[in-house]
């Protein structure tokens, strides 16, 4: 049986890190304290925000979008928790851009697109739960009227 989200969390997988882009995530994650506890094979990530063993689950960084994914996954731990949560989103977006800059991995289109998806995101969902106007960090990510 694989084991649980649970006790996935407890695992630390970090050393297994792989690709091309991996010496500047291990600096990454070793900077700020976080570990890896399962590494994705798909182009997401989760951190479990307020665990004092500071786990995340994110790609090998075998591209500047899979390290992206990974930064802003280190990105949560760094801030800690902010809210409103649309907020800790673009705070996030910006950590992992600013850390791909600092180490010198590109920010390709790829990066850009998913950027601006997660961030279209956010504010969707905040305005479903009712963010009555749209802050000027959002603006940027307001589409136009089809």
């Amino acid at each position: 049986m694989p084991p649980t989200r649970a006790q996935r969390r407890e695992r630390d997988v970090t050393a297994e890190i792989q690709g091309r882009y991996a010496a500047e995530a291990l600096a990454l994650l070793r900077e700020y304290g976080v570990r890896v506890c399962h590494w994705r094979s798909s182009m997401s990530g989760i951190a479990w925000v307020g665990n004092p063993r500071r786990p995340i689950e994110a790609p090998h960084p075998r591209s500047p979008l899979s390290f992206a994914v990974l930064a802003h996954e280190v990105g949560h731990h760094a801030l800690g928790r902010v809210r409103p949560r649309w907020r800790e989103e673009y705070l996030a977006w910006e950590f992992a851009l600013e850390q791909m800059r600092r180490r010198g991995v590109p920010i390709d289109r790829r990066v850009r697109e998913r950027y601006a998806a997660s961030m279209r995101y956010a504010l969707a969902k905040a305005l479903r739960r009712g963010l009555k106007a749209v802050p000027p960090e959002l603006l940027p990510f307001v589409l136009p009227d089809a």
